[in-house]
């Protein structure tokens, strides 16, 4: 396949998983019960299970995916259903669902980049919640069966917006989730490394500057603050502690190796 060379870094390869995983949802939305799709309080409760397993990754939903993963796909699919019946298409409502999420993502991507990612995980799980409290405040009271179809007709606070956001945010996370676990090492990160992920390396903000900003502010005498910016750290005063205790930069990995320490 010909990969072409897009705006921000992606590639056309990039968007032809998001398209398919798209209409693979068609697909999966079009199979399924109507009461099912319905019913609110398993949103509801598919949405707590989700949020309660990323918790237990520190809320980095990138590393929580595997376990979570399933439930995104659920939410995505009631969502997908959601969307499908309150469309005004003429052809294959569900295909014309994926179909525009595809396109609309990749609109996007040419204005905002990846910057919905580069506060890592726990930032796009932070995302996706922002976008859950609103349709469920909103949907909440309403219930479910024809008193949920009935309100989406209403399309109150525009919801049907929302769940377009939500649905197209959790395409997004399964797909950089699916493209972390193709890289060799992520998950894996040897003692004394922090593997850098491509947006972190590409836009300068990482979670590894962050840190150092806040480490900084301890007192200079403090052991931890030292031996953090020794293994860490890339300030001018973190080069001068590596300098003295030949730490080095990993070309190889993007990572930063403690003295002894190998990223191969």
């Amino acid at each position: 396949m010909k990969t072409e060379e897009l705006k921000n870094g992606r590639t056309s390869a990039d968007y032809s998983r998001i398209e398919q995983l798209g209409l693979t949802m068609a697909e999966q939305a079009r199979r399924s019960r109507e009461s099912a799709m319905l019913d609110f309080a398993m949103l509801e409760k598919n949405w707590r299970s989700f949020e309660l397993d990323c918790r237990a990754r520190s809320y980095d939903v990138f590393q929580a995916w595997e376990r979570c993963g399933l439930l995104g796909q659920q939410l995505r699919c009631q969502l997908h259903w959601l969307s499908a019946l309150e469309l005004n298409a003429t052809g294959d409502a569900f295909v014309e669902v994926a179909t525009r999420d595809a396109a609309e993502l990749r609109e996007k991507n040419a204005s905002y980049g990846e910057s919905w990612k580069r506060r890592g995980g726990a930032g796009a799980f932070m995302m996706l919640a922002r976008k859950w409290d609103r349709i469920d405040n909103i949907l909440s009271p309403v219930g479910g069966g024809g008193t949920l179809e009935s309100a989406l007709k209403r399309n109150p606070g525009d919801v049907l917006d929302d769940i377009g956001d939500l649905r197209r945010y959790l395409l997004l996370v399964e797909d950089e989730a699916l493209r972390l676990q193709d890289l060799p090492h992520y998950g894996h990160a040897p003692e004394g490394v922090i593997f850098l992920s491509p947006a972190e390396c590409s836009s300068g903000q990482d979670r590894v500057k962050w840190a150092e900003g806040l480490i900084r502010q301890l007192p200079v005498e403090h052991d931890g603050r030292n031996s953090w910016l020794l293994n860490y750290g890339r300030s001018d005063e973190a080069l001068v502690l590596q300098a003295k205790r030949k730490a080095v930069w990993d070309e190889e990995h993007n990572c930063l190796a403690s003295a002894g320490s190998s990223g191969g």
